[in-house]
C-alpha cells in the first residue's frame, strides 16, 4: 500500500479507517505437522517435512520445474529426530541427521535422481558433525572423538587428516578453519590441512563473553 501525503511544518498528519486488500492468497502447499522446513541458496528449491503417525515423509518443492514430489519415507520409530543439515555446493543434494538412542546417522539425498547414501555404509563413525566443503560436491567432513575426517564420495573412502580439542570447523578446499579448547580458552584456527605438519596453522584467541 502506498499514498502521497502532504506533510506541513510542526503538523502531523495520519489516515484512518484504512482497508487493505491482499494482492494475491497465500497457496496451501501441505497440511500437517511440519518439521523440517528449509530453502536452497539460490532459492530455487524448498525441502519440508511432513509428521503422520507411523512416518515422517521428506518432500520437495523445485521451482525450476514447478513439481513437488516425495524423495523419501522414513519409520518414525527407527530414530528419536530428523534434522536437515546443509546443501551441496551445487545445491541438488541434501544432507540430513537421525539421532538415534546408540548414536547420529548421516545420509544424503540426491535430489534428481532420489539416489541415498548413508555415510555410515563409507565410515563407520558417530559424527558428532558433518558438513560439505564449500567448493566440492564430492567431499564431506565429519568430526569424532575431537577428531575431523574426510569422506570421499567419489571413491567411496574416508581418513582421519586433523586431530584435537576441536569443537567445529569448517573446510573450503585445502582450507580448515576450526575451534578448538586448550586450557579454558577458545582458539580458531586456519590451516591448509594439506600440507600436513610443516606449516603451522594461523591462530586467533577468542574473546570470552
Amino acid at each position: 500500500w502506498q499514498k502521497n501525503v502532504k506533510v506541513k511544518s510542526n503538523l502531523t498528519t495520519f489516515y484512518k479507517d484504512i482497508v487493505l486488500f491482499k494482492q494475491s492468497l497465500p497457496v496451501n502447499i501441505t497440511a500437517g505437522q511440519i518439521n523440517i522446513l528449509t530453502s536452497s541458496p539460490n532459492q530455487r528449491k524448498i525441502i519440508y517435512s511432513v509428521i503422520s503417525a507411523n512416518q515422517e515423509e521428506i518432500r520437495i518443492l523445485n521451482f525450476d520445474n514447478d513439481s513437488s514430489y516425495l524423495i523419501k519415507a522414513l519409520d518414525k520409530k527407527s530414530y528419536s529426530r530428523l534434522e536437515f543439515a546443509g546443501w551441496s555446493p551445487g545445491q541438488n543434494q541434501a544432507l540430513f541427521k537421525e539421532t538415534l538412542k546408540s548414536g547420529n546417522i548421516y545420509f544424503i539425498i540426491d535430489l534428481d535422481n532420489l539416489a541415498y547414501i548413508n555415510l555410515g555404509d563409507i565410515a563407520d563413525m558417530n559424527f558428532d558433525e558433518v558438513k560439505w566443503d564449500t567448493s566440492s560436491d564430492n567431499f564431506l567432513y565429519g568430526l569424532a572423538k575431537k577428531t575431523i575426517y574426510q569422506i570421499d564420495l567419489s571413491q567411496p573412502a574416508f581418513t582421519d587428516i586433523l586431530a584435537g580439542s576441536i569443537q567445529t570447523f569448517a573446510v573450503s578446499g585445502n582450507d580448515i578453519y576450526y575451534i578448538s579448547s586448550e586450557q579454558n580458552n577458545l582458539y580458531l584456527y586456519q590451516k591448509n590441512w594439506t600440507s600436513g605438519n610443516n606449516i603451522l596453522a594461523e591462530k586467533i584467541k577468542i574473546p570470552k563473553a
